[in-house]
């Protein structure tokens, strides 16, 4: 498990011994340390990665941020993938850990099984118009969840159907308690905790919450789709987070606010990784 510092160790220089170029001169000084101190918080970072997920490396060594199929104006591409993603977690707590749902009643015989619709047509959305929900999530007759997904801020983004989708939801399946229905709206960032009903959750926070439910899927036998989780963090964290890509052995060729956000981000996923030798 890694243990990182808090920040990056960036320094006060101000002085009232310190003028003219002198003050220039431990300004830049401070900044070398600096970035010299988050560059190897990042080797250590990604080497805390590749253990946990080997046999493959970190989803940033791979590039694609190029990939045309998964340029930023594809939310169709994104909410494919996810709904794959999701249907090979198989089991209901995953998923649902990933999503930042959380049931009072969620015992796994009753959650079962997971039946994942993707763009189901619906009675309600914008005003007067019927709808078409990204994800509907049924976890046996016990739960619903709702997913929306976008690819752009949550603030930036159409939200006003979804009055009509939670109205749909809560006159769907009444045989099933308001309690145990959900609606999740993920996107690259919010400045709200919810909208229109809807409880945000961050591309971050998935990518996160994937990376560490990967180690139990590579050692449950299913590298393969191991592998193709770890190519949807790559997408996500470099075309929607704007993470860049770290060739291996480039890890000082980042700098500024790109280096921080990098360890910023690992060293949430880090914190959370198996031990070695576990």
């Amino acid at each position: 498990m890694y243990n990182a510092d808090d920040g990056l160790g960036f320094m006060d220089v101000t002085s009232p011994g310190l003028a003219g170029w002198d003050a220039v001169s431990a300004l830049i000084a401070a900044e070398d340390r600096s970035m010299a101190s988050g560059r190897d918080q990042l080797k250590n970072l990604l080497s805390c990665s590749r253990q946990s997920l080997a046999p493959f490396h970190d989803p940033l060594e791979v590039p694609l941020a190029g990939h045309r199929w998964l340029r930023l104006d594809r939310e169709e591409a994104y909410s494919d993938w996810l709904e794959w993603v999701l249907a090979e977690l198989r089991e209901p707590g995953a998923l649902l850990s990933v999503l930042g749902v959380t049931f009072a009643e969620q015992q796994d015989p009753v959650m079962r099984p997971v039946i994942i619709k993707r763009e189901p047509q619906i009675k309600y959305g914008h005003e007067n118009h019927e709808g078409r929900l990204d994800l509907l999530i049924q976890f046996g007759a016990s739960a619903l969840v709702v997913v929306e997904v976008k690819v752009t801020p949550a603030d930036a983004s159409d939200t006003d159907k979804h009055t009509g989708y939670c109205r749909w939801l809560l006159e769907e399946r009444r045989d099933i308690p308001d309690s145990m229905k959900e609606t999740v709206l993920i996107t690259p960032a919010a400045t709200k905790e919810e909208y229109s009903g809807f409880v945000h959750v961050g591309w971050s926070d998935v990518c996160v919450r994937l990376r560490n439910l990967v180690p139990e899927i590579i050692a449950d036998g299913r590298t393969l789709s191991a592998a193709l989780i770890l190519c949807f963090i790559a997408a996500v964290e470099q075309n929607l987070l704007g993470l860049a890509s770290i060739p291996p052995g480039r890890e000082d060729t980042l700098v500024g606010p790109d280096l921080m956000r990098m360890v910023l981000h690992l060293s949430r996923a880090c914190q959370n990784a198996p031990a070695e030798g576990s």
